[in-house]
């Protein structure tokens, strides 16, 4: 340095003096001018000396160059070299369960242990004298305490004596220094072990976890040198989102975090309650909170509830059925929170997302587990959220019914054949009238007139509901001369158009979902019987072997959970020559024709008939059309009719509790006579039916 300002003086000593001979010389020229002194503040500036302007930038280039002074260079006034950065020494030790403080450690080096389970309690980090001012600060997350405040240059964070495991770390450098320099910095946590490269205040470690710091390294570097990858690797392991759950007979469950399951499966345990809270916003780098709401059994959809707070009940064992989830304020914008759930019945549905339903709604079927997860708007890990996540019920108007009722006219015309005599002809024609039915629960059919059939229907179910279960709904036609026909579905014709063939009986089925959430009631009315019980789900209703029309059809789709009407009595068969119609309708047979076990004291061993099992005071009709010859009452057959329908053939109705012909009426198939009762040695009430046949009792099945 001193060899710098000799040189600079020198080399201004040189230039003054080449300037006072310059003007000495002029002034023998000019002698009035002798006396003149040049103004070194702005006459030196005309006189030819060396290049002044930038003296700092020719002595560094000629020090780049030379490594050392060179003579002619000259340094403006104040001007100085720059000194070389002195570069800060960084230390940091920690203190080790068990071992205590450990020696100091510089950059790069590991503090703490690996392999031995030790959890770090505590961390002190300094950095030394540097060039550039500042210092460095440092937090921890520590076991049961969360987040401590910041502390700085060799101040400790953490405890000491208390047993507490450090579980993550920041660190960053500030003032001057954070311009200059980055502090990079990972940690061995338990279970993980060596976690990613954090840096400049970046989390390092676990959070929620209950997982130890076991050892640390810190590194130093300048900017813009070789650092540590920080690619790769998390370095810091916390939950976006936790939640837990309510569960029947178990109570509270323990949080969970990030799509892991809350709940139960396949032990039937209704969920009751749930809270679901964001684990640290200020990871999520936005403003917002989440909030959620339940559909409660028998209370529906309760209010919204917000970052953690309960939605739902307990200690009323009320099941939770459906559930809506999401985020507010700026983070929504951002992030999507996805959730799915276990639902009675269908198990795990689809992904739901941003408010969407998820769940049931209608049909009484508990939830039993949840998971949740919040991504990224743009994440390519985001659910698929196609398949089906949320169910309703259907509307009535939804359900519709069609088909063709045909009405066959005789007409008669004159025909003259010659002049003398005249003559009739017989002709048929036949009108097909298109009909509809809208709504669940509605009847098919023309009001009833003589020659009038129901020739064929269809069943429609409005699916454009998205959230409804998605299935079909079949159907099939019993014809007269084809018998059963093939199954049809969307509104397309069971039967025949056309051809004035009577529909005789009906089946209806469900698929798929429907078939989980729905049973499917329908019924007919036919001639001389009027309406049948109700059949379920693919059983036949009508008749068979009888050739009688379907005059009505009715439908009902009923949810699971909801009670439908009784089923039974909706079919009538032929099981022998087809020449007797069943004499009761919403009946089974409990006891057959032959020999048997008294069912109580004083009944036959030979049973003499058939029982119909079935409700008090329900109707008993004529099998046959025939002439009522007896009307009386016996202490064992109770009240009771007998009709002779001729050609030696007689049928009895026993244990009526009323009678509604007299003895000598004429009465036509399907007439009602009498109501069931439990007169004369009964069990209960049925309709005992007896057939004679030339004064011999035989079995009834044989003309049914």
């Amino acid at each position: 340095m001193k060899k710098r300002l000799l040189a600079g003086l020198l080399i201004i000593t040189i230039a003054i003096s080449n300037s006072a001979i310059a003007f000495a010389s002029e002034s023998e020229q000019n002698p009035e001018e002798t006396n003149i002194i040049p103004d070194t503040e702005t006459d030196m500036n005309e006189v030819s000396v060396p290049d002044t302007e930038e003296p700092g930038e020719q002595e560094i280039n000629a020090d780049e160059q030379n490594g050392d002074e060179i003579e002619g260079s000259v340094l403006r006034e104040n001007d100085s070299p720059q000194e070389e950065a002195k570069m800060p020494e960084l230390s940091y030790r920690v203190h080790v369960q068990t071992y205590g403080w450990q020696d100091f450690k510089k950059t790069g080096e590991m503090a703490g242990t690996s392999g031995q389970s030790k959890r770090l309690e505590a961390i002190e980090l300094s950095v030394g004298e540097s060039t550039y001012a500042g210092g460095i600060r440092y937090r921890t997350h520590v076991q049961t305490y969360g987040w401590q405040d910041w502390v700085a240059d060799g101040a400790m964070s953490g405890t000491s004596g208390q047993a507490k495991r450090l579980e993550a770390i920041q660190i960053e450098l500030t003032d001057e220094l954070k311009a200059h320099y980055d502090i990079y910095y990972r940690v061995h946590a338990q279970s993980f072990g060596w976690l990613g490269w954090a840096k400049n205040g970046e989390k390092a470690g676990t959070a929620s976890y209950a997982k130890r710091l076991e050892a640390i390294e810190v590194v130093l570097t300048e900017k813009g040198q070789s650092a540590p990858d920080t690619e790769g690797q998390e370095a810091y392991i916390a939950p976006k989102l936790q939640y837990c759950t309510h569960v029947q007979s178990y109570g509270w469950q323990s949080t969970v975090s990030d799509g892991a399951l809350s709940g139960t499966t396949g032990i039937g345990k209704r969920l009751e309650g749930i809270k679901i809270n964001l684990y640290d916003t200020e990871d999520l780098g936005y403003e917002g909170g989440i909030r959620y709401r339940t559909h409660v059994q028998s209370y529906g959809w309760m209010d919204w509830a917000y970052d953690g707070t309960l939605s739902g009940t307990t200690g009323k064992s009320k099941r939770l059925e459906a559930i809506r989830i999401e985020l507010t304020g700026e983070l929504g914008n951002h992030y999507s929170v996805f959730y799915r759930v276990h639902s009675q019945t269908k198990g795990w549905l689809g992904w739901a997302k941003d408010g969407e339903n998820a769940g049931t709604e209608g049909f009484s079927k508990r939830l039993e587990a949840i998971e949740i997860k919040i991504l990224p708007k743009d994440s390519a890990d985001c659910p698929d959220t196609s398949a089906q996540a949320y169910l309703t019920t259907y509307k009535d108007e939804d359900l519709s019914l069609n088909g063709y009722v045909t009405e066959k006219r005789v007409i008669e015309e004159t025909v003259d054949e010659s002049e003398s005599e005249d003559s009739e002809e017989i002709k048929e024609e036949f009108i097909e009238t298109e009909v509809f039915s809208n709504g669940n629960n509605q009847v098919l059919g023309l009001d009833y007139k003589e020659g009038r059939i129901l020739e064929s229907f269809g069943i429609t179910l409005d699916q454009s509901n998205p959230n409804v279960p998605k299935g079909t709904i079949e159907y099939s036609a019993h014809c007269q001369s084809y018998g059963w026909m093939d199954w049809k579905t969307g509104g397309e014709l069971a039967g025949t158009s056309g051809e004035y063939k009577r529909l005789e009986a009906i089946k209806v089925r469900l698929t798929g979902d429907l078939a989980q959430f729905y049973d499917v009631y329908y019924r007919s009315n036919i001639s001389m019987y009027g309406w049948l019980g109700w059949a379920k789900n693919g059983d036949a209703s009508g008749s068979q072997g009888y050739s009688i029309p379907i005059n009505f059809i009715q439908v009902r789709l009923v949810p699971k959970n909801q009670s439908g009407p009784i089923a039974g009595g909706a079919y009538v068969r032929s099981s022998g020559k087809g020449i007797l119609l069943p004499p009761i309708r919403k009946a089974v047979i409990s006891d057959y024709f032959g020999p048997r076990v008294a069912p109580t004291a004083g009944a036959s061993t030979n049973h003499k008939g058939i029982d119909y099992a079935a409700f008090l005071n329900e109707p008993i009709f004529a099998s046959k059309s025939g002439k009522v010859v007896e009307v009386a009452y016996n202490y064992a057959r109770g009240k009771y009719v007998k009709i002779d329908h001729g050609m030696g053939l007689l049928t009895l109705y026993q244990h009526c509790n009323s009678i509604s012909v007299q003895k000598g009426q004429t009465v036509s198939t399907g007439q009602e006579i009498a109501k069931v009762g439990s007169t004369g040695i009964s069990t209960g009430p049925h309709l005992h039916f007896e057939v004679w046949e030339n004064g011999v009792p035989v079995d009834p099945l044989k003309y049914l």
